[in-house]
C-alpha cells in the first residue's frame, strides 16, 4: 500500500488528489460490466467443485482422500497457464486502447499456441510421474491409486480443453466482454461436470 502511494506521489497525480476519491460513472460501469461476470464465475466454478465434493465424499474417505490431491495437484498443473492467459489479457487491453484491433487476434492465436505446447510438456511429466506426485501426499496404496486414475482422467486430453477455453475466456474478458467467460463457466461447471456426475455416478450408478 504505501509502495502504491509513493508511485502515485512521484506520478503525473496531484498529491492533493490521493485521498480524494470520487466516482467516475463511466468507470463505474465498465468495472461492474467486467467484475460482476467474473464474481458470479467464481462462483459458479467454486460452487461446482463443492458439488463434486460432495458427490465423491459418498464413496468414502479413501476417494475423497484421492480427489482432494488430485484437485491440489491439478491447481498446481493450471498455474503456468493461468500467467499465460493473464498475460494475454494485459497485452489484448493495451492493444485495443492503442486502436491495433487486429493485432489482438495475433496475441489471441501466440497466446493460444504457447499454452497448449507448455500444456503438453506438463502433462506429459505428471502423467508420467503420476504415482509418485501422488505419494507426496499420502503414502496410502488405496489413496495413491485412485489418485493416480484421477490424474489419468483429469489430466490428460480433457487438459487441453480447459487450456483453450481459458484462454479464449481471458481474451475476451481483454476485450471488455465478461459474459462469454460466463457462460463457458456455467455450461463446463453446471452441465459438463455437475450434472454428468450426477447422472453417471448416481443415476446410471457407473461410480466414481
Amino acid at each position: 500500500f504505501m509502495y502504491v502511494l509513493i508511485f502515485l506521489k512521484k506520478s503525473h497525480f496531484k498529491e492533493e488528489k490521493l485521498f480524494l476519491f470520487g466516482f467516475d460513472k463511466e468507470v463505474i460501469k465498465v468495472i461492474l460490466k467486467l467484475g460482476l461476470p467474473a464474481t458470479v464465475q467464481m462462483i459458479v466454478v467454486q460452487f461446482s467443485y463443492l458439488a463434486i465434493t460432495i458427490m465423491l465424499n459418498a464413496y468414502g474417505v479413501v476417494i475423497a482422500s484421492a480427489s482432494g490431491i488430485g484437485l491440489k495437484i491439478i491447481t498446481f498443473m493450471v498455474a503456468p497457464i493461468w500467467a499465460i492467459g493473464r498475460a494475454v489479457s494485459a497485452m489484448v487491453c493495451q492493444n485495443i486502447g492503442a486502436g491495433d484491433i487486429k493485432r489482438t487476434e495475433k496475441i489471441c492465436i501466440i497466446g493460444l499456441k504457447m499454452s497448449l505446447v507448455v500444456t503438453f510438456f506438463v502433462v506429459l511429466i505428471f502423467q508420467i510421474f503420476a504415482r509418485h506426485i501422488v505419494m507426496f501426499f499420502d503414502e496410502n496404496i488405496s489413496v495413491v491409486e485412485n489418485g493416480v486414475i484421477y490424474m489419468r482422467i483429469a489430466g490428460s486430453i480433457g487438459f487441453f480443453a480447459y487450456t483453450t477455453m481459458f484462454i479464449f475466456d481471458i481474451f475476451a474478458v481483454g476485450a471488455g466482454n465478461g459474459i462469454f467467460g460466463l457462460i463457458n463457466s456455467i455450461i463446463d461447471a453446471v452441465l459438463m461436470k455437475i450434472l454428468l456426475c450426477f447422472i453417471l455416478g448416481f443415476t446410471l450408478n457407473f461410480g466414481y
